[in-house]
């Protein structure tokens, strides 16, 4: 029988912390650049409709000169030739007042991550001097540690809350509510979801019931049902997919049958958006995950 290989020293296990650390703070620090890119793209507004009216189809680039602090800055805002360009720019606008209200979040967790890579700078400093107190670098390296593991599971209790869904935050800062597993679906759809609300699911497999989470009397924009379709197609069996046709309807227009299996439904007035999955706007719904008390 071989031998069981010896535990990670302290050093390694430094190492590996310091290594997923620095990680972490570059991609807060990436996405703190992406907010502020954002931002500074919406302020332009009144140039960027222009710009947009005046677009031809299949235009890549907005390019224009801002003029806001007195003295002319140029600058180009990219365009997807498949779309129009007002969409897109009104998009942006959506996007940013989303993104300012993760800001402090950002900022929370750049802190957090600074103050732990201190600490462990630190550490991999006085294990590098001369004489080393092992026993205390220990006691500190594990005091860390047990935050950490601490943090870990204060988010999956939040994401074990009692409600059965997760909720994100859409366009028009609509939610949008998706079902944890099969019963649960059930339980959102029928319990939690008005008649008035769009309801969306991954077509011809598995997945999540996904409610949008309107006000009453009003419509679902095209952003919004965008929105909700990716998070239908990214909590479904098809979630790694380029392309995934999601059905969608009213939730007045969905029917559990007696007797039909968990989670099951008919749909009596069924569209069906073939979406292609755009990986940037994923991500940043995914981001946008929030813990409300209960439904709207």
């Amino acid at each position: 029988m071989d031998n069981p290989a010896p535990p990670p020293s302290l050093r390694e296990r430094l190492t590996a912390e310091l290594r997923r650390v620095r990680r972490r703070e570059s991609a807060i620090k990436r996405d703190l650049a992406r907010i502020d890119q954002i931002v500074a793209d919406s302020a332009r507004g009144p140039w960027l409709l222009q710009l947009a009216a005046q677009a031809k189809r299949g235009a890549r680039t907005l390019e224009g000169t801002d003029w806001s602090t007195g003295e002319a800055v140029s600058f180009q805002f990219p365009l997807d030739p498949k779309r129009s360009a007002r969409e897109q720019v009104e998009r942006l606008f959506a996007e940013a007042k989303r993104v300012v209200r993760g800001r402090s979040i950002a900022e929370e967790r750049l802190r957090a991550a600074e103050s732990d890579l201190i600490l462990l700078q630190e550490l991999e400093a006085a294990l590098l001097a001369p004489e080393v107190d092992l026993e205390t670098l220990e006691a500190r390296f594990t005091e860390h540690f047990a935050r950490v593991i601490q943090k870990r599971e204060a988010r999956v209790v939040r994401r074990e809350r009692k409600l059965p869904y997760r909720a994100f935050v859409c366009s028009g800062d609509v939610l949008a509510l998706v079902g944890r597993d099969a019963k649960r679906n059930d339980e959102t759809t029928t319990q939690h979801a008005k008649p008035w609300h769009l309801w969306l699911h991954a077509r011809g497999v598995t997945g999540a019931h996904v409610i949008g989470a309107l006000a009453r009397n009003t419509e679902a924009t095209s952003e919004l049902l965008v929105d909700c379709a990716h998070l239908a197609a990214h909590f479904s069996s098809a979630k790694d997919e380029p392309i995934v046709d999601v059905s969608y309807t009213e939730r007045r227009f969905v029917r559990k049958p007696r007797k039909s299996p968990v989670g099951s439904v008919v749909l009596d007035r069924e569209k069906v958006l073939p979406l292609r999955v755009d990986a940037d706007r994923l991500r940043r719904l995914l981001a946008t995950e929030t813990f409300p008390e209960g439904a709207s």
